[in-house]
């Protein structure tokens, strides 16, 4: 997608979701999924990021995103309604990780035709809140794609794992979030397989790797394992996630190009700061707070012990609004799985409107 602004449409959808904490934690209730055609309708040999990534593109992969949470609203989605979803869209779908109503740890799914793929990962889901603002600080391990089933204290996604030895990294090593790198390799051996067989058997048709929040942090660090496919990166409300030499892999494993989507001030985007060894990918999209979506940026918004306060700030203001029952601040609230669906289909169609 070429550097590019677009206005949103006259005729805006009235599925904006309030700035209020349900929105905040869950999907908008009874949220229609995957509502025009397939963004991508080709066969095979796919050569460039315009072949497939258009904002009709980004539409989709926000709902992919958002859709891995199985939730309308803080309620489930019944299990038959989710897989009409994809099924409608032209998907099958493989679940990934335990998908139990009270089940714990990662959950994602691979929905795949012979046109494309997506693997898609679910966010941080509500339970104690405070862990999000607490663990997202955290030191950068070196590489390990080892699987085993985690200890009761690592269970929490965003933990800091003070238990296994920090490493010192050089200037040429790659360093990743520890938490994240532990969550993604509980379910790594399922989702290498799907995404190897699906690779072997249509090897011309390109893989979408997404999520939001957390999600987009798996979906991060799982494109960076892959050598080889016709393969994007789309994320919504991402966190960093690794060191620069981290974001240079990432960047030469997504050919078909990389979309990071940030919502105005979403706060989420920010942390851990960028002086603490980590930083983002490129491909900014950026959702002003006009509701313009703005392509084409290739550097960070932050970065400094600066934000450390401002995020302490934040928490505490979370804290007391959450208590007392008053709205999000901004900054949390523009991390809204349901405001990122919104944008991204309204640029959709707005895009639609001028061809």
């Amino acid at each position: 997608m070429a550097s590019t602004t677009i206005q949103p449409p006259s005729h805006a959808w009235n599925d904006l979701p309030p700035k209020d904490w349900e929105h905040l934690f869950y999907p908008a209730r009874d949220y229609q999924y995957f509502r025009e055609p397939q963004p991508f309708t080709g066969t095979a040999d796919v050569q460039k990021p315009s072949d497939v990534c258009t904002p009709n593109t980004a539409a989709w992969m926000t709902d992919a995103a958002v859709l891995a949470y199985g939730r309308s609203g803080p309620d489930p989605i019944p299990p038959l309604k989710f897989d009409d979803f994809l099924s409608k869209a032209g998907l099958k779908v493989h679940l990934i990780g335990d998908w139990g109503g009270t089940a714990k740890g990662t959950q994602g799914y691979f929905a795949y035709n012979s046109k494309f793929a997506v693997l898609s990962f679910r966010g941080t889901e509500k339970s104690d809140w405070t862990d999000l603002l607490v663990d997202l600080t955290a030191i950068p391990v070196k590489e390990d794609w080892s699987s085993h089933l985690p200890s009761q204290r690592e269970k929490t996604l965003f933990h800091l794992n003070l238990g296994t030895p920090l490493l010192s990294l050089s200037a040429n090593e790659i360093g990743v979030h520890s938490g994240f790198q532990l969550a993604l390799n509980t379910v790594w051996e399922d989702v290498k397989r799907w995404v190897d067989d699906y690779h072997t058997k249509q090897p011309g048709s390109p893989i979408f790797f997404t999520g939001h929040s957390l999600g987009a942090a798996l979906a991060t660090l799982a494109i960076a394992r892959f050598e080889g496919l016709n393969s994007a990166l789309y994320t919504f409300g991402s966190p960093r996630v690794g060191n620069t030499t981290f974001c240079d892999r990432v960047r030469s494993r997504a050919p078909l190009g990389i979309y990071r989507t940030v919502d105005n001030q979403d706060f989420v985007t920010t942390v851990p700061p960028q002086d603490h060894a980590y930083d983002h990918t490129s491909g900014l999209v950026v959702i002003d707070a006009a509701g313009t979506v703005q392509t084409g940026g290739t550097g960070s918004r932050d970065g400094g012990l600066i934000d450390v306060a401002r995020i302490l700030g934040t928490a505490a203001l979370a804290a007391v609004d959450y208590a007392g029952r008053q709205p999000p601040p901004p900054e949390l609230a523009d991390h809204s799985p349901g405001r990122y669906c919104y944008f991204m289909w309204q640029w959709a169609r707005a895009g639609a409107e001028r061809t």
